[in-house]
């Protein structure tokens, strides 16, 4: 089964993703209020639980005047001994929230966030 983030989500958040293709980076990133919102509902819909998606990572970036550039900052989960399938995934989304939470933004910048997904076996 292949899965889709964009497909989960409601329209508005589809409409705010923001592409990432002209930095040479495949995929979305979103605002941090957006980011987070896309991981709540990740929390509460099983569709990431049965596609076997775990947030592994992620990457943010800086939106200013026109422009967007890596800001060099990321995180990273992996699973834990012992750990099953969906604590793991639950576990993942919960750190990334906590690890947007935690990036500070330089004045006059707007930070983008990017998740990484990886399928969990």
């Amino acid at each position: 089964m292949k899965w889709d983030l964009l497909s989960i989500l409601p329209r508005d958040l589809q409409g705010s993703a923001i592409c990432l293709e002209r930095l040479g980076v495949n995929g979305f990133a979103w605002t941090r209020p957006n980011a987070l919102r896309v991981l709540d509902i990740l929390l509460r819909d099983e569709r990431a639980l049965i596609g076997r998606r775990a947030v592994i990572g992620g990457d943010v970036y800086y939106q200013y005047d026109g422009c967007m550039e890596p800001a060099y900052v990321n995180w990273h989960c992996e699973p834990r001994v012992g750990e099953s399938l969906r604590e793991f995934v639950h576990r993942s989304i919960e750190d990334a929230m906590e690890d947007i939470q935690r990036v500070s933004v330089p004045k006059g910048k707007t930070a983008i966030f990017r998740f990484v997904f990886g399928e969990v076996l």
